[in-house]
């Protein structure tokens, strides 16, 4: 029997290509595991919304500000100080540009089923 508590969030994991500058210099290619908390519904309707309130300029945000409530952690990656990174809007506004347009692809691919059923079972 799978018990269920509504406000436990959905941790997946996907993988995202990231770039950083090795000790030597030399640009590195790598790929990080993204753990990530899975969208709901409720979730998807509140945010639209929020967005409905609001005006053009008021609904920019930030990819940091957006990644800072998806990722529940990326593992791969520590802070200067060798331990977990925190997840945060203004850890992630550090990163390269590129790092956070990469993982936010990395999600929405994950999320995105690959194939489709062409009919759900009933019952």
């Amino acid at each position: 029997m799978i018990k269920l508590n509504g406000n436990q969030r959905t941790v997946r994991e996907c993988l995202a290509p990231f770039q950083y500058t090795g000790e030597d210099g030399e640009l590195v290619n790598a790929e990080i595991r993204v753990r990530y908390f899975s969208l709901t519904i409720k979730e998807i309707k509140a945010n639209q919304a929020k967005a409905a309130t609001k005006s053009d300029e008021e609904s920019a945000e930030w990819l940091s500000d957006q990644l800072a409530e998806r990722i529940a952690e990326l593992p791969d990656i520590q802070d200067e100080k060798g331990k977990k990174l925190q997840i945060t809007p203004a850890v992630l506004e550090n990163f390269d540009l590129v790092n956070l347009m990469s993982i936010s692809k990395a999600i929405g691919e994950d999320l995105s089923p690959k194939v489709l059923p062409a009919k759900l079972p009933s019952g």
